[in-house]
């Protein structure tokens, strides 16, 4: 089979207010904390919260995954064997509060 050509969108991708991929029952049932974190807005005490993103790529071979807490300036990276490691590693590294946090400076570019 041959590769088929990148092509440019024609259109913008709409802003989506509601993120269906995650918020089906399958993602949200089985990732609970990790979908709380990608989409919630508000924190405990109802201030806003900017949501988080999260982020795979492939480094010297390597998956690697990269959540980043753009209201906190922070990001969490790991390097798994798979997408669902990644996910079952964040979601538990979330509920646990085991990650190991990034901290970046006010100011600093990724905000």
């Amino acid at each position: 089979m041959s590769q088929k050509p990148i092509t440019r969108p024609k259109a913008p991708i709409p802003e989506a207010h509601e993120i269906p991929l995650l918020t089906k029952a399958d993602w949200s049932a089985k990732y609970p904390q990790l979908v709380t974190y990608l989409t919630q807005t508000e924190w405990e005490d109802g201030k806003r919260r900017q949501t988080a993103t999260l982020l795979f790529f492939v480094e010297g071979g390597r998956l690697r995954v990269c959540l980043n807490d753009r209201d906190c300036n922070r990001s969490c990276f790991l390097t798994v064997a798979s997408m669902d490691d990644a996910l079952e590693a964040l979601e538990n590294g979330l509920f646990e509060d085991t990650l190991t946090w990034r901290y970046r400076q006010q100011g600093s570019p990724g905000r």
